[in-house]
């Protein structure tokens, strides 16, 4: 009798078979914020109906999973490692984003083939003690004599040095870029902390006056305001390009261009964040000629 139901149901007016539920959309995260990555999701599937299969890793795994074509393939990267999605791009496993929204998102947070987009920027900046002095400092200042033993920073194998230095490389040429970092190393009070924690932790308890850190006014609630913040740090998606489910991935990052994307500041310059990606070798090198390690 069961095997009549479908022939039943299709002779039968009004009656339909039940639709399969629909397919999850298969996501490599390599974020810091997981737990508000993962409450952007479950909005998203909320809003549309379409569930998300979350798979936490490193950048550098999931890039390398991707070009292995190794276990899932991925239909959405997200990384707060633009130097790592840059690989993606640069080594074909990325495919352009379709939406309509991403062309009203700002250039300088967008790939110029489209195959990702920032959704979110953090400045890279300058955090002081409470009572350290001059209240406002430049990235420059930070390499002078006044700034001796003051300084903190955290090691460069960190994403968001190498975008600082790749951005100052864009700005001030390789050769300035190299002096400027030469004088900070010199300029060090401590080796470099191996986590941006641990940096904030000593510039809050005094042990350094000044250091470089991402979103650097969440320290004591100001920061440097003298010049706009010359480097971002980032998170960007991207869509697999061996997705298993890639209409589903493109309703997710066109929603999230929608719905979750970033507010973008209002500078006139806004340095493109896919300068870490270019520069990152030179970044790497210079750090390592600069003895900052």
């Amino acid at each position: 009798m069961k095997r009549m139901v479908p022939l039943l149901c299709a002779l039968a007016i009004g009656c339909s078979p039940e639709e399969p539920p629909p397919t999850a959309v298969i996501v490599y995260a390599a974020v810091q914020d997981s737990e508000r990555i993962a409450a952007m999701l479950d909005e998203f599937s909320g809003a549309t109906g379409i569930p998300v299969d979350l798979r936490p890793g490193t950048a550098v795994e999931h890039v390398d999973a991707m070009i292995a074509k190794s276990g899932d393939p991925a239909d959405v990267f997200i990384t707060d490692d633009v130097v790592e999605m840059w690989r993606a791009a640069d080594r074909g496993v990325l495919r352009p984003v379709r939406s309509a929204a991403l062309g009203e998102h700002h250039a300088a947070l967008r790939d110029p083939d489209s195959l990702w987009f920032a959704n979110e920027i953090r400045p890279l900046g300058i955090a002081r003690a409470g009572e350290a002095e001059p209240w406002l400092a430049s990235l420059e200042d930070l390499g002078g004599p006044a700034f001796e033993g003051r300084l903190c920073l955290t090691s460069p194998s960190l994403v968001g040095n190498r975008v600082l230095i790749a951005n100052l490389i864009e700005r001030l040429g390789e050769r300035e870029a190299e002096r400027l970092v030469r004088r900070w190393v010199r300029n060090l009070a401590q080796p470099p902390f191996a986590d941006e924690a641990a940096l904030r932790a000593a510039i809050r308890s005094g042990d350094c006056d000044y250091g470089i850190v991402s979103n650097p006014h969440t320290v004591f609630g100001n920061w440097d305001k003298a010049p706009a913040p010359q480097a971002y740090a980032a998170t960007a998606l991207g869509v697999g390009r061996h997705a298993a489910s890639p209409d589903a991935a493109e309703v997710l990052v066109d929603w999230v261009l929608r719905n979750a994307s970033v507010r973008i500041p209002s500078y006139a310059a806004l340095p493109h964040v896919g300068i870490a990606g270019w520069r990152d070798e030179e970044a790497r090198r210079l750090a390592e000629r600069a003895g900052y390690r």
